[in-house]
């Protein structure tokens, strides 16, 4: 199987007051699925700002950055992943994949264009600011665990296009 480009939100943001008309431009495309996620019709200076001044960027930023310094592994198991999806569901895009640091309780949020890794949520069982969970909720903390959430998000979205297109 071929390794899934990630697209690298939590990293690419911090560069964008670098990016001239152009690039900000491509940024915005690239980065489209995330704006509804910030409320937002399209990223600037300012948007991009105050996204890194977050309580939960600022938080997890360091951490995430030392735990996903390399995302090989992540890559090739979403490669393995889309060959499997493909074979399942034959006509189906398998949908892009971005990575980011959000504030929301959901690890992986997506529709059938496009997931999101909040990688926040993929730090490990024993990172300090996941001691207020459960351990069997902690043990859902681990890197490994990111395949497996991204299918069933997949999964589920897909049984509900059929039990949609089944009641029309």
């Amino acid at each position: 199987s071929v390794p899934v480009e990630v697209m690298r939100f939590e990293l690419d943001v911090e560069g964008f007051s670098s990016l001239d008309s152009a690039e900000q431009d491509q940024f915005n495309l690239r980065y489209h699925p995330l704006l509804a996620l910030f409320g937002q019709q399209c990223f600037s200076n300012d948007v991009c700002d105050s996204i890194m001044q977050t309580r939960i960027f600022v938080t997890f930023k360091d951490d995430v950055k030392a735990a996903f310094s390399n995302i090989d592994t992540l890559r090739n198991d979403l490669g393995e992943m889309k060959s499997n999806y493909k074979t399942i569901f034959p006509d189906a895009k398998f949908p892009e994949i971005i990575t980011a640091i959000l504030p929301y309780n959901q690890s992986v949020i997506g529709t059938d264009s496009a997931v999101v890794i909040s990688l926040n949520h993929y730090l490990g069982a024993t990172h300090p600011m996941y001691e207020c969970y459960e351990p069997y909720i902690r043990l859902e903390k681990e890197k490994r665990m990111i395949p497996v959430h991204v299918a069933e998000l997949l999964v589920n979205n897909k049984m509900l296009e059929m039990l949609h297109n089944q009641c029309t």
